[in-house]
């Protein structure tokens, strides 16, 4: 059964549901831009840096199922309160952290309720929005950790580390803070509106007839999320290996994710049919490649500029667009569509936990990044051609609807 939101509460869920990712990615956008005070703090070398940045998505992995048996036997908007409380406590605790075993457990910590949030604001977005708002919405939400990670490269380093003498604790706490406002937000939420339960455990969640969609599906995400996750959790270092200063860092940081940001609000919405996502997917592809080399191979000036541009823009829809035929499709149950979106990131997360590794070790190995930035164009040749099948699920959905209009 579908659950029913007048329009009022649909527009406040979706505004909490992007104050959760904003929470969401402040847990795994907070660190990268301290990683050098952090790192002369603890001693880490820069592998164990890696190991820090990718732990929570080792866990997250293992917490994806489970989660989504969680989510079917209890309502999302329950669900999604339990994984607000951990990802706050996940950011207060990393506050405190002593060495390089604490800081990646707390840091690991927020893989418990990632898969909550992944899983939980696609899921609700294609039960509350129709197709006139729905590309809007499934771009929209995912803005959050987009602007998270703009304000940490902008603020963290420049202006609020130099403003707490150097510590970068008090610096991961203002953030814990600013969070727990978010928090308290969708705290009131589920107050307010109606509980919504949609009868998710009698769903069926079988997916025998779709086990090739499925498989193809998985593997693309561990190949975006190979890409997204390292390069956001490693981007202020490689700008800073090309030989910029402290504040051409936290410059070109913000704005290569602002690309990002504005590729989120722009091509969901227009993806309106399969050609245009098979469009869409080859524009990215192609602006993912160009950039990739030109990092690899560029160093400071206007051009290593377009490359972390490119990159950018061309990362920032990449799962939103994985995911669209996923929550849109027609004649899959709500526990159906969880379990697969489940096993959707458990997979993409193998890619979420190698992306910031392979860049730790890589630097290690050879002294700089090119090797990561080459691995980005083998995978920009591959998502395309395994879109294309996900691709016309998309098409068949938007059929079904308007057949059903």
């Amino acid at each position: 059964m579908r659950p029913s939101f007048d329009n009022g509460e649909k527009w406040c869920v979706l505004a909490g549901l992007w104050g959760l990712y904003f929470c969401f990615g402040l847990g795994f956008t907070g660190i990268p831009p301290l990683v050098q005070p952090i790192q002369a703090s603890l001693e880490l070398s820069p592998t164990q840096v890696g190991h820090i940045l990718g732990s929570w998505q080792f866990v997250y992995m293992f917490c994806a199922i489970p989660c989504a048996y969680f989510m079917v036997r209890k309502e999302p908007l329950f669900a999604l309160t339990v994984a607000a409380i951990l990802v706050l406590i996940s950011l207060v605790l990393r506050v405190f952290a002593q060495d390089y075993r604490t800081l990646l457990l707390t840091v690991a910590l927020l893989g418990a309720a990632g898969p909550i949030i992944s899983i939980g604001c696609p899921y609700l977005v294609g039960q509350m929005f129709d197709q006139r708002f729905f590309g809007f919405a499934m771009g929209a939400y995912v803005t959050a950790p987009a602007l998270a990670n703009m304000l940490t490269f902008s603020l963290s380093e420049p202006v609020l580390l130099p403003a707490f003498s150097g510590n970068w604790r008090p610096v991961l706490l203002f953030w814990a803070g600013f969070a727990g406002l978010f928090v308290l937000f969708w705290l009131i939420i589920p107050k307010h509106v109606a509980k919504n339960r949609d009868e998710l455990s009698s769903d069926a969640i079988s997916i025998k007839g779709d086990r090739c969609f499925v498989a193809t599906v998985c593997l693309v995400g561990i190949l975006i999320f190979f890409v997204d996750h390292g390069y956001k959790s490693w981007l202020p270092e490689v700008v800073r290996h090309a030989g910029y200063s402290t504040a051409g860092v936290a410059a070109l940081s913000t704005v290569s994710i602002g690309m990002w940001l504005l590729a989120l609000l722009l091509v969901p919405m227009m993806i309106v049919d399969t050609r245009s996502y098979n469009q869409v997917v080859f524009l990215l592809s192609g602006l993912l490649i160009a950039g990739s080399v030109g990092i690899a191979t560029l160093q400071i000036g206007p051009a290593f500029v377009m490359a972390c541009l490119a990159v950018g823009f061309s990362i920032g829809p990449l799962m939103t667009i994985g995911l669209m035929p996923i929550v849109g499709r027609k004649g899959m149950t709500g526990a159906a569509k969880i379990f697969v979106m489940a096993l959707f990131f458990t997979a993409a997360e193998i890619g979420g936990t190698l992306g910031p590794v392979f860049f730790g070790s890589t630097f290690d190995a050879h002294g700089n990044f090119d090797m990561a930035f080459w691995a980005f164009v083998v995978a920009a040749f591959l998502i395309p051609m395994l879109l294309i099948r996900p691709g016309k699920k998309l098409g068949q959905t938007q059929k079904a609807e308007e057949s059903n209009a």
